[in-house]
């Protein structure tokens, strides 16, 4: 026999955490826009940074990615086969806990849509919390083209009100 009272107590309750944390926290998606211009030459490098909202912490699921080449003379959308390759490994930093997302350099396109000039974004699984007001930093490093690229990265998860770390720590 089971008590049906206290089924229907943990039922409300579980409502009440349900809403309780919705008020906490809202569905969000941080783009970020990185332009690598090659000059003609490889061995380009930008470092970008982005700054997090002061309103919360922010719980990251996932990642979407997408890169486009462009002819530095022409200016036309370039399909990478015919230069072999980005080229692009990125590195990235978040100075709220002091560390790397990434440990070292990683192709770019191992993160990012495969065919380039696709519409589809596949989500790449990236659970990280960035801290309220932390910068995120991007290192992006042309290793082998001559074309000049664009990358479309974004941060989709969580947003909360209110932040997990003790200011001043």
């Amino acid at each position: 026999m089971h008590n049906e009272s206290g089924g229907a107590a943990l039922v409300a309750q579980e409502q009440a955490n349900k809403v309780e944390a919705q008020a906490r926290k809202y569905r969000q998606t941080i783009p970020f826009i990185g332009v690598l211009t090659a000059s003609g030459t490889p061995g380009g490098q930008i470092l970008s940074k982005i700054r997090m909202s002061s309103e919360g912490d922010f719980l990251v699921t996932h990642v979407t990615c997408k890169i486009v080449a462009f002819d530095p003379t022409s200016g036309a959308v370039v399909d990478p086969t015919t230069f072999g390759g980005t080229g692009l490994s990125l590195k990235i930093s978040e100075s709220g806990w002091g560390r790397e997302l990434l440990r070292d350099y990683t192709a770019l396109e191992t993160l990012a849509t495969p065919g380039y000039n696709e519409i589809i974004y596949q989500p790449f699984p990236f659970e990280q919390v960035l801290l309220s007001e932390s910068d995120v930093t991007f290192d992006v490093r042309n290793s082998i083209t001559t074309v000049n690229q664009t990358f479309k990265w974004s941060f989709h998860g969580w947003q909360y009100r209110g932040s997990f770390k003790v200011k001043g720590r």
